[in-house]
């Protein structure tokens, strides 16, 4: 199955989001620093006299530093995408699809990956498009909005489905 999907900004920032709220490595980059700083604080705090009850407290800044450093990666991301127009080389514009027994080739005029079904770890189907994990963090989005009609759109979609479940069971 082969057709074309032209990838705009929201497009990215969707696959983007989609790809960092489910990888653990990015929320361990967060939780981490935060476990550190506030446990420094509440015993900190505690070993300076402070009931115990009133250095807890503290831990509720654990939750502000936890989704403070997830949305500033995210923010700097984002910003990357829309300032920086060779990181948009490739990513944004016209990509061509093609859907096989192996996996999904992916080209457009700056690159060409080849995304095998076993590498694929993660699909949501949801209202505005198809989204996957691949490869470690990496991401992509295939928009409903590329298709020309619901049946064509449900023609990919168990295409892909059927493909991907096949693999899986290999």
């Amino acid at each position: 199955m082969e057709f074309e999907v032209n990838l705009g900004n929201t497009d990215i920032i969707k696959a983007i989001v989609f790809s960092q709220v489910r990888n653990k490595a990015i929320w361990a980059m967060c939780i981490v620093p935060s476990v550190l700083i506030n446990g420094v604080s509440v015993v900190g705090l505690w070993a300076m006299g402070w009931p115990l009850q009133e250095s807890m407290s503290v831990v509720g800044d654990f939750l502000i530093w936890i989704f403070g450093l997830f949305f500033v990666g995210l923010g700097l991301t984002i910003l990357s995408l829309v300032a920086n127009p060779r990181w948009r080389k490739g990513r944004v514009g016209l990509h061509k699809i093609e859907i096989n027994e192996k996996g999904m080739v992916e080209s457009t005029d700056y690159n060409r990956s080849e995304i095998y079904w076993p590498s694929i770890r993660k699909v949501s189907f949801k209202s505005s498009g198809l989204y996957f994990l691949h490869s470690g963090a990496d991401s992509f989005v295939i928009p409903r909005s590329s298709f020309n009609s619901a049946e064509s759109w449900k023609e990919f979609e168990s295409f892909f489905i059927d493909h991907y479940e096949r693999s899986k069971n290999a």
